[in-house]
């Protein structure tokens, strides 16, 4: 299990320093271990504008202080990227997200890009 938070830790890591949008508007989709763990990288790495938590039927109110909104809602025009914070589903939620509209260019994936 710590190995694992390590390795995901690691990923988003990589992720945040090379592909992470600073000056745009961010949603991260997932609202588990994973998106708490991104968002502790996010406030370590100094990002100032923390993303929109959302989640598909959220099991939690708020992920780190941020409050989770519902991702069949949500209105993602009013963001300029989503980033998927999910390893196991991933690419289910990406295929969810395309089959709502989203432009694959406006959608972030951590690991299978």
């Amino acid at each position: 299990y710590i190995a694992e938070d390590r390795h995901t830790r690691t990923g988003i890591h990589r992720y945040i320093r090379s592909h992470y949008p600073l000056d745009d508007s961010v949603a991260l989709y997932g609202s588990g271990l994973h998106t708490r763990l991104f968002i502790r990288e996010l406030k370590e790495s100094g990002v100032r504008q923390l993303p929109v938590i959302l989640s598909n039927g959220p099991s939690c109110e708020t992920v780190e202080g941020l409050t989770v909104l519902n991702g069949n809602t949500f209105d993602y025009n009013s963001v300029d990227k989503v980033i998927i914070s999910s390893r196991s589903f991933e690419d289910e939620i990406y295929n969810r997200l395309v089959q709502h509209g989203i432009p694959a260019s406006k959608i972030g994936r951590v690991y299978n890009r």
